[in-house]
């Protein structure tokens, strides 16, 4: 073997294990996030913002509202599971959410390239004497998952953008246990 080659072997190999930082595990997240790679409209919408820069936003966001990550996966997560209940129809939980989920036939992968998720979305109003109230939520099993791992909501102008200030006006300050799971302490 040449110099050359043992030099191109050590070269490919730094390459190689720069994938697998945090760094290049953000890059690669990015690169798959853009319209077209994953799926046809992308995750970010029309938002330039930088990846990083999405991620502390909406981290900022959440904690100005007052808002926790699990806990709000969590509520979106047994919303889901109900409203499947519906098969596809409109229901109620809880007298307070109306909830439709429906589902396709296929897989999502994560942009972090950390898993597949089912094609089912969601889409949760609140219910304020009983008539629909408010923004409406559209999310899906990427979504949450992409919500509670990455702390990730899409970017601005995406079709499943979770927008902080929609989820405390959907979720509101409900008490877990009135959603049909028990509360953490």
């Amino acid at each position: 073997m040449s110099w050359f080659s043992r030099w191109i072997d050590r070269v490919r190999e730094r390459r190689d294990a720069r994938a697998f930082t945090a760094t290049g595990i953000l890059h690669k997240a990015e690169a798959n996030l853009e319209r077209g790679v994953l799926t046809p409209d992308g995750f970010l919408g029309q938002d330039n913002r930088p990846l990083l820069r999405i991620l502390r936003e909406d981290s900022l966001a959440f904690t100005d509202l007052g808002l926790e990550w699990a806990v709000v996966g969590q509520r979106l997560d047994e919303l889901l599971l109900l409203g499947a209940a519906g098969l596809g129809e409109p229901i109620t939980v809880s007298d307070r959410y109306l909830v439709r989920v429906a589902e396709t036939r296929g897989m999502l992968p994560c942009p972090w390239e950390d898993g597949l998720w089912r094609k089912r979305s969601a889409t949760v109003q609140r219910l304020v004497g009983g008539a629909p109230s408010g923004p409406e939520i559209l999310f899906s099993d990427l979504s949450l998952h992409l919500l509670r791992e990455h702390h990730f909501l899409q970017g601005k102008g995406s079709p499943f953008r979770l927008e902080p200030r929609d989820l405390q006006e959907v979720l509101g300050d409900t008490p877990p246990e009135e959603v049909g799971y028990p509360s953490q302490k």
